[in-house]
């Protein structure tokens, strides 16, 4: 069994979260180099979310 990081970002509209980016990564080393390769840092948000796990 291993979990799934969910990379996610946006900006903040009236209305909420808009989301712009998601994608799944393996480790939570690959999704911080994931945030720093595409600039994620640059949006209004972004965060990492375990999103449950896969089975092996």
């Amino acid at each position: 069994m291993s979990l799934i990081y969910t990379v996610i970002a946006g900006k903040i509209d009236d209305d909420g979260e808009n989301i712009k980016f998601v994608d799944d990564a393996d480790s939570i080393e690959s999704a911080e180099a994931m945030i720093m390769d595409k600039k994620l840092y640059t949006y209004a948000f972004c965060r990492v979310e375990v999103t449950g796990f896969e089975a092996a």
